[in-house]
């Protein structure tokens, strides 16, 4: 990261409490876009926030939801179903920091390593189940979401 890419993020982050990386299916990770936030952690003490979806409007949306909770003092409580977001209840999960280079390089860069933390928000499928249930139907998946909360996550697609 140069002077002027961590500039850039650091005013957002004065100006608006957190800088969005967005991620689109043509970089590395095909066939999904992400977002995620840096500056939660260094202006809160919150862990950023990440999700997958295939809509890249609905991604910033969910992220600047998800960020100005936090900044007003809600927090997010992991492993739990939260329907504040969205029509359906999501679960957030901490990603293992063994997955920081490969989906949160930008932040790595910013924070200068892993000391930081990232949550990152499930969807369901149609019957309400989540992808790391067996019981989870792909087939319905509203997007292809890497389990990142398990150590060295490996899609086999990189």
């Amino acid at each position: 990261m140069n002077k002027k890419e961590h500039l850039d993020i650091s005013r957002n982050i004065q100006k608006y409490g957190f800088h969005m990386v967005r991620i689109s299916p043509e970089a590395e990770h095909y066939g999904r876009y992400f977002v995620y936030s840096i500056g939660l952690f260094e202006s809160l003490g919150h862990p950023e926030i990440m999700v997958f979806l295939y809509n890249k409007d609905t991604a910033l949306e969910l992220i600047n939801l998800v960020a100005n909770e936090v900044i007003s003092g809600g927090r997010i409580d992991l492993n739990t179903p939260d329907d504040r977001f969205s029509s359906v209840p999501v679960i957030f999960k901490e990603i293992d920091k063994s997955n920081f280079e490969e989906y949160l390089g930008i932040g790595v860069d910013y924070y200068n390593g892993t000391e930081f933390n990232c949550y990152q928000m499930f969807w369901p499928d149609i019957d309400g189940v989540y992808p790391w249930d067996s019981k989870y139907d792909g087939n319905y998946d509203v997007v292809d979401q890497p389990l990142l909360f398990q150590k060295n996550y490996d899609e086999g697609i990189f």
